[in-house]
């Protein structure tokens, strides 16, 4: 299989299976948004919480043209870059993208 058919493969697993585990008993729900053409992969939590409606989005990740995974977000309670690993992503394929200072910072 190709880099980036592995790449995308593993991206859909882990925010799908996020999205089976991650099933709040609020009255909100919870689901994956998965597009692999674009290279999108996303959890949402949406609903109403108390009167008010809530969206939010507690992982995302990106497989971009370069073909490596970026994590966006990970607000899950365990380490996606591991489990990304073991569903057979490379550890270079994988860019904490929200732990990198912005290009234009001097450090």
């Amino acid at each position: 299989m190709d880099r980036p058919t592995q790449n995308k493969r593993a991206a859909r697993r882990i925010v799908e299976e996020s999205a089976k585990y991650w099933q709040p008993d609020d009255g909100t729900e919870t689901g994956a948004s998965v597009d692999d053409e674009h290279g999108y992969y996303q959890v949402v939590n949406s609903g109403w919480l108390k009167g008010q409606f809530v969206h939010f989005c507690f992982m995302h990740l990106i497989v971009k043209p370069d073909e490596k995974i970026y994590l966006r977000k990970n607000d899950a309670e365990w380490e996606i870059a591991d489990a990304l690993r073991q569903t057979g992503a490379a550890s270079e394929d994988i860019v904490l993208e929200s732990l990198r200072p912005p290009a234009t910072v001097e450090l």
